[in-house]
C-alpha cells in the first residue's frame, strides 16, 4: 500500500494546493488497483473512492478546544507549529511495516517520516512552497534591509527545526516548478530529485471575456508577506509618473505594514482594500496583475488573471514563471529589482492594445492546460519511485 499525507482537511471546498495534488494522485493509483489510502488532517463529511480517513478520530475536537481556549494565547505561527507537532503525533501511529510508499505534502511531521525510515519504507515529498531555510534567509535579510525585528512562520526556531528533522528522512522529492527544485537541491543535495512540470491549482475554466478596463489599474493581490515583495512594487510606483490606479487587495502582515506605512505612506492613487472573500472582481476591473515576490512556488493569484484574460508581470522567482513565454504570455522581472518592475509597468501603459493581446494568449494558454495529464506524470513517478 501507498500511504498519501496531506497536513490540509479533506472536504467538498478544499479544491486546491498540495492537499489537492495528494488527493488526484491517490485517486488516480486507485482506479489503477493499486493499493492507497489517504491520511487529512480532517474531513468533515467528505467522502472518497478509495481508503481514506482523518489523522485521529478526534482530529475535530481537538481542534476545536485548541482553537477556542489554547490559540487565543499564542501568536499564529506558534499555534500552526502546535497543531503540525499534534498532527506528527497521530500521524505517525498510521505508518505500518509492510508498506510499500509514503508520499507525504508536508516535511513537519518528523517522528511519522523517521518511523517510516526506521521500517525501510521509501519515503516522497512533494512540496508546494520553495525549501524553509531559504525562505528563512530570505526573510531575515529583508528585515534586516528594512530596519524591522520580525520573528514569523518561517523564521521561528523550533519549527524550523522540526522541518529540518523532518527532511532528512525523505528519499525522493517531486518539484513541480524550477523555482522549487532550485531552492531544494541547494540545500539538500544528498536526495532524489524528480522533475514534474505542473500548476498547482486547477482552475475553473469557465469562458470569461477578455478585460477592457477603461482606465490604467495596476493589481496586487496577496496576503502579504516579506516574501510576496510588495514593498519593491511600492518602490516601483514611485519611480513612475503614470495615470493610473494601484490596487493593493489582501491582508498584510503587521510588520510589513509599518515598513508601508513609514516608507510609502505618501504614495499616491494606491487603493488598499484589507483582507478579502475573493478576488474576481478585483480581477475584472485590472489591466495587469503584478506578482513581485521574492520567492513563489506558485502564485495562483496568476492563474486567476489568466481566467479572465488579464496579463501578469511577475518575477524570476515565481514558481508559475515556467509556463509564461516573455511578451507573448506576460513578463518577467528579476526579483527584488523595482526598476524592472516599473519599465513593465510603464511598458503595459504605453501599450494597451498588446497588452490586452498578451492577456488573451493566457487565457488560452491556461484554457490548453491539462491538470489531469500533471497528475498522471506525478503518479507514474510515484510507482516508479516505489520499485527504487
Amino acid at each position: 500500500m501507498i500511504l498519501f499525507i496531506s497536513f490540509q482537511s479533506l472536504t467538498s471546498t478544499s479544491a486546491g494546493g498540495t492537499g489537492k495534488i495528494a488527493y488526484e494522485v491517490a485517486r488516480n493509483l486507485s482506479d489503477k488497483k493499486h493499493p492507497v489510502k489517504l491520511i487529512v488532517s480532517s474531513k468533515g463529511k467528505f467522502t472518497t473512492t478509495f481508503p481514506s480517513a482523518p489523522v485521529s478520530s478526534l482530529s475535530r475536537y481537538y481542534l476545536f478546544l485548541l482553537n477556542k481556549f489554547i490559540a487565543p494565547w499564542l501568536k499564529p505561527y506558534q499555534k500552526r507549529h502546535l497543531e503540525e507537532r499534534i498532527f506528527d503525533l497521530f500521524c505517525s501511529r498510521h505508518i505500518q511495516r509492510g508498506q510499500k510508499l509514503v508520499f507525504t505534502t508536508t516535511p513537519f511531521i518528523p517522528q511519522t517520516l523517521k518511523k517510516a525510515k526506521q521500517l525501510g519504507i521509501p519515503v516522497v515529498f512533494f512540496p508546494g512552497t520553495p525549501e524553509e531555510n531559504h525562505i528563512a534567509e530570505l526573510v531575515t535579510r529583508e528585515a534586516r534591509h528594512w530596519n524591522v525585528a520580525t520573528e514569523d512562520v518561517y523564521t521561528y526556531q523550533p519549527r524550523l527545526a522540526a522541518y529540518n528533522q523532518g527532511m532528512s528522512p525523505i528519499d525522493s522529492i517531486i518539484c513541480h516548478s524550477s523555482v522549487i527544485e532550485s531552492t531544494y537541491r541547494k540545500q539538500w543535495t544528498e536526495k532524489n530529485f524528480v522533475s514534474c512540470p505542473g500548476l498547482l491549482k486547477p482552475i475553473s475554466l469557465n469562458n470569461e471575456d477578455a478585460n477592457q478596463p477603461t482606465s490604467f489599474t495596476i493589481l496586487y493581490a496577496a496576503h502579504t508577506v516579506w516574501l510576496k515583495g510588495l514593498q519593491y512594487l511600492l518602490k516601483a510606483w514611485n519611480e513612475l509618473s503614470i495615470d493610473g490606479e494601484l490596487l493593493i487587495v489582501g491582508s498584510i502582515d503587521p510588520t510589513v505594514q509599518r515598513v508601508i506605512d513609514r516608507e510609502f505612506g505618501s504614495l499616491k492613487n494606491v487603493t488598499f482594500t484589507g483582507a478579502v472573500s475573493g478576488i474576481d472582481a478585483y480581477v475584472k476591473r485590472s489591466t495587469v496583475l503584478v506578482c513581485p515576490s521574492l520567492i513563489d512556488g506558485g502564485p495562483v493569484t496568476v492563474m486567476e488573471a489568466m481566467r479572465f484574460g488579464v496579463p501578469s508581470v511577475m518575477t524570476d522567482a515565481c514558481g508559475v514563471k515556467d509556463f509564461i513565454r516573455e511578451g507573448e504570455t506576460g513578463w518577467i522581472a528579476e526579483a527584488a529589482n523595482a526598476n524592472e518592475l516599473a519599465s513593465r509597468i510603464k511598458w503595459c501603459y504605453d501599450n494597451r492594445e498588446a497588452t490586452r493581446q498578451v492577456g488573451r494568449a493566457a487565457q488560452s494558454m491556461l484554457n490548453q492546460y491539462d491538470f489531469m495529464a500533471f497528475i498522471e506524470n506525478i503518479a507514474s513517478e510515484t510507482l516508479a519511485l516505489r520499485n527504487l
